[in-house]
């Protein structure tokens, strides 16, 4: 009796605790998918103001060259977090060498646990990478 009553705690415990860490994975890829969110509506601003100096002829050409080479910090996001032991996030953002290193050493789980922490850090990577190509894009367009 004693036993049976162990056992459907024991059981009872682990499903509690399943549940805590699913509820807690939900809850940081909601933290983070916000983050990206903010991180859009910051680089948008941005990009703003980089073409609000180009002549209106321009802007059409800016745009078109940007939407090519602009990243989406969601899909960042999503690439890291389900092969980012892979390097998948380092080649949709063109860290091609650093994607190589991570498949080299996927078999030691370290590029799946250095992907957990850059999780946190990616969208505003994704913003600066978006940042930088709106700034070289309207330095080859010419201001």
């Amino acid at each position: 009796m004693d036993s049976d009553i162990l056992a459907a705690l024991g059981s009872t415990l682990g499903c509690l605790v399943g549940l805590a860490v699913f509820g807690g994975i939900i809850a940081l890829f909601v933290y983070l998918v916000n983050q990206s969110k903010k991180e859009v509506q910051r680089s948008e601003l941005a990009v703003n103001q980089i073409i609000s100096h180009l002549p209106q002829e321009k802007q059409m050409m800016f745009f078109m060259q940007y939407n090519n080479v602009q990243k989406n910090p969601t899909t960042a996001i999503l690439w890291a977090i389900f092969l980012g032991g892979l390097g998948a996030h380092k080649f949709y953002m063109g860290e091609t060498g650093l994607g190589i290193l991570y498949l080299l050493f996927c078999w030691t789980y370290i590029p799946g646990i250095i992907a957990f922490i850059e999780l946190f850090s990616l969208s505003g990577k994704v913003a600066k990478y978006n940042q930088q190509k709106a700034q070289e894009i309207s330095m080859m367009i010419g201001r």
